[in-house]
């Protein structure tokens, strides 16, 4: 379904490359489910993390990160209670040509879980900023935003402008002219 031409090539794409293990791509959302045959492969690991020990190893500031963060719940439990985050996280790197449920963009990449929206799908810009300043302290190269709001946010947009990691943003989810009615 679809029109014809009307997509990313992927197949074109993944004769070039099927992503890289060196790329670290923040998912900044509902949360992953850690345990999905697609993603468990490929979800970022905080080697400088001693998982369980209760103890901020790296010292970033945040305990026990070994596999990202909840910025709803300030702890190191990002799994997904809502769907959206681990969704959008199989779009981007859902493990390739292994013979299971879908492929991502990337077969090859690391995905840092970042739960900053909650079992509904929303939260605060605040959990946002912090999401985004975990994910540049520990070296994501790409940022994943695939949420909105109805009203710009001078302090959000200086801390994105700030950024050196690539954004990813959503566009076209309202099904609207955001011309018109814009959506940030």
């Amino acid at each position: 379904a679809g029109t014809p031409g009307a997509d990313i090539n992927i197949r074109d794409a993944w004769n070039v490359t099927t992503g890289s293990n060196d790329v670290v791509i923040a998912v900044t959302d509902t949360g992953i489910d850690f345990s999905h045959p697609d993603l468990a492969g490929n979800i970022w690991i905080n080697i400088q993390e001693i998982p369980g020990n209760s103890l901020d190893d790296d010292g970033n500031g945040y305990i026990d990160d070994y596999q990202g963060y909840d910025f709803i719940g300030m702890d190191a439990n990002p799994d997904d209670a809502y769907g959206h985050g681990t969704l959008c996280a199989g779009i981007i790197g859902a493990i390739g040509n292994n013979g299971l449920g879908v492929t991502g963009v990337n077969w090859n990449t690391r995905i840092m879980p970042l739960k900053c929206l909650d079992a509904q799908g929303i939260g605060t810009t605040a959990d946002a900023i912090e999401a985004i300043d975990y994910a540049e302290q520990m070296g994501a190269d790409i940022i994943s935003i695939s949420w909105g709001c109805l009203e710009y946010d001078p302090v959000f947009y200086e801390v994105v402008s700030q950024s050196s990691a690539l954004f990813i943003c959503a566009a076209g989810n309202s099904a609207r002219d955001i011309d018109i009615t814009p959506v940030y």
